[in-house]
């Protein structure tokens, strides 16, 4: 697995059961050196929406992000719950995969509320301008519970 001092993470969205497809453009990595790099597991803490925004030919997210378990981002965090509320009051909710991803491809209007809980440890953020949560923490601000 690639060091995270290399990886941009943030806090927000990405951990269904869908297979994430690999976008147009989207350059994986590849290797046999690279776990996840295809799939939902793909790629934790990698800005997600840089290929799999909204002019992805394939698998277009509106939020995605990683949790981990630490502001390092050593380990991503198993089962934690992703809560969204936008602007309009929507509200979605996620879980994070076993790498700690989460997204969405719910249209939302921004700007997003955040809660991120896992058994009694929860944080939150208000007013997240957009969703690409990877791409603002990073380099010692990762999304992490505790």
């Amino acid at each position: 697995m690639k060091t995270m001092s290399t990886r941009i993470l943030m806090l927000l969205s990405c951990a269904l059961s869908l297979p994430l497809a690999g976008a147009a453009g989207c350059d994986t990595g590849g290797g046999d050196d690279d776990e996840g790099d295809e799939g939902a597991t793909m790629r934790p803490g990698d800005a997600c929406l840089s290929c799999h925004g909204p002019s992805a030919e394939e698998a277009a997210f509106t939020v995605a992000g990683t949790v981990f378990n630490d502001v390092d981002g050593t380990a991503g965090v198993d089962g934690a719950t992703v809560t969204l509320v936008d602007a309009d009051g929507a509200k979605v909710k996620l879980s994070t995969n076993s790498a700690g991803n989460f997204y969405t491809g719910k249209a939302l209007s921004f700007p997003v509320d955040v809660t991120i809980s896992k058994g009694g440890d929860t944080v939150e953020m208000t007013a997240a301008g957009n969703g690409d949560c990877n791409s603002c923490h990073g380099d010692g601000n990762a999304v992490h519970l505790p």
